[in-house]
């Protein structure tokens, strides 16, 4: 940078810094760009970052990110406040994160490597060219660690963008992920008192797969982070209505209903530990929800095969006091049996 550049820079910081208005930024930035290097666009982004200015990096990732001008290569400055730990303290500031990360994905012309990969070209490119900067981690990590309290957020406009985004470059969520945008559980993993599991809304769930899941689907431990809490819904909790409705959906995208459960899934001390080795029908069984339990049969659900303690599922049911529950499941595997 030349030492005549320094001037107009520290003024533009300035003004992102402090919040200026995007047209009063937009004026000074037409009038002093061309004396600008790219890699100082992208310290203005940086700036509006760190600061939550989102309509200014809107406008910023929208405008310069041009092959003539091949901002955001720098991205390595965003690594700290992202791969730190984050906490929400309130729906703001994951809602704000959210909608700049959304622009920065819709705007980048090179593709996901472009976020990921260090400057073509730089001292970090020719001394590892296989380094990942590892952004995707964080930029997944706000879609994940939902509360109760979210649900407005995880239902709006604004995650949808960013799952679109995603989607769009071809970034495959992980199952752990996609899981607790489906369902929320309100339990041990995130430190509540109570254990229940409340499922986003069923518009939430059409976006969520849409641009979410796998051309194959999940399977094995993959299915079960996704399937058995959308089993374990109380119909007490919000969205129990939409519960079976959200199943059919993920099952119809290749969630295999046979998966099973794993220990380390829940904790060895959490109420769902009972639940190793056991089915999403073998929940369903134990829940005596007899409405779920028809979905997973349709689905090609095995009551033959055992969970905690041995038992099978109709068995499980009966214990639970959940006569008609188990005979159907007799019933079906009966049936099974019969055509050979």
């Amino acid at each position: 940078m030349l030492a005549a550049d320094a001037p107009n820079l520290k003024r533009l910081c300035l003004q992102v810094y402090n919040g200026d208005d995007v047209d009063t930024l937009r004026t000074e930035l037409t009038n002093t760009t061309p004396s600008l290097a790219p890699e100082w666009i992208d310290l203005l982004a940086v700036v509006a970052y760190v600061r939550h200015h989102v309509a200014t990096l809107e406008y910023l990732v929208a405008t310069y990110t041009t092959p003539e001008i091949p901002s955001f290569d720098s991205f390595a400055s965003f690594r700290s406040p992202l791969k730190s730990p984050l906490e929400f303290t309130n729906g703001n500031t994951r809602l704000t994160l959210i909608r700049m990360w959304a622009a920065i994905l819709r705007s980048s012309t090179n593709g996901w490597a472009h976020l990921h990969r260090p400057t073509p070209g730089s001292a970090d490119a020719a001394a590892d060219p296989d380094r990942y900067w590892d952004l995707r981690l964080a930029v997944i990590r706000l879609l994940e660690d939902w509360t109760p309290h979210d649900e407005a957020l995880r239902s709006s406009t604004t995650v949808a963008d960013l799952l679109t985004a995603l989607s769009d470059m071809d970034i495959a969520l992980k199952a752990r992920t996609i899981a607790q945008l489906l369902t929320t559980i309100d339990g041990a993993q995130y430190g509540f008192e109570t254990y229940r599991a409340i499922p986003c809304s069923l518009a939430t769930a059409e976006i969520i797969i849409k641009t979410c899941f796998p051309p194959s689907g999940f399977k094995d431990r993959n299915a079960t982070s996704i399937l058995m809490p959308l089993a374990m819904v109380e119909a007490s909790a919000p969205g129990y209505a939409d519960r079976v409705k959200v199943m059919r959906l993920v099952l119809d995208h290749g969630c295999y209903v046979n998966s099973r459960a794993w220990m380390s899934q829940w904790g060895e001390r959490t109420p769902y530990s009972r639940y190793q080795d056991g089915t999403v029908l073998w929940i369903a069984a134990e829940r005596g929800d007899m409405e779920m339990v028809e979905l997973l049969l349709e689905f090609g659900a095995q009551g033959t095969m055992h969970g905690h303690g041995g038992k099978l599922p109709s068995q499980i049911a009966r214990e639970y006091g959940h006569v008609a529950v188990a005979e159907r499941i007799e019933s079906e595997m009966g049936r099974l049996s019969r055509r050979g």
